[in-house]
């Protein structure tokens, strides 16, 4: 099981994402410099630049038992991981792991809030939380 975090500096509460967009569009450059435009994170035969990577995780259901666990915690999905650098590690991350034949391994990226907005512990209680049932959930699918 792979967990990506990225903070919504914007997020008023955690964002499961679906899937990541072949695409890097970033609006600033990364830490290195590197800024591209419209292009593809992985060049993917006959696919075009933009082309969508699912998660195979149930984040629905996912969201349901955070959702459960704190209720007065905002969890959502989305497929809208934006086209920055959580986008980019999320889509080579998904189309590496389906390159996997055994054992079968799941990927699911998580955008977290500020600390302002939900403090620390909690959110390292939400995510141990969540790495509980993401490590059950995979020890039960086939």
């Amino acid at each position: 099981m792979l967990l990506h975090l990225g903070v919504n500096a914007q997020g008023t509460g955690f964002k499961m994402e679906e899937c990541a967009y072949n695409e890097a569009s970033f609006g600033i450059p990364d830490e290195q410099g590197y800024q591209p435009r419209n292009v593809p994170v992985l060049l993917l035969d006959g696919q075009p630049v933009g082309t969508r990577c699912d998660t195979t995780l149930n984040v629905e259901a996912l969201v349901q038992h955070q959702t459960a666990a704190f209720p007065n915690v905002k969890t959502q999905t989305s497929t809208d991981p934006g086209r920055f650098v959580c986008n980019y590690l999320y889509c080579y991350s998904l189309n590496k792991l389906q390159t996997l034949s055994s054992p079968k391994v799941q990927c699911l990226f998580l955008h977290i809030p500020s600390f302002e907005v939900i403090p620390k512990e909690v959110q390292i209680e939400y995510i141990l939380v969540l790495m509980r049932q993401l490590v059950q959930d995979c020890t039960l699918s086939p």
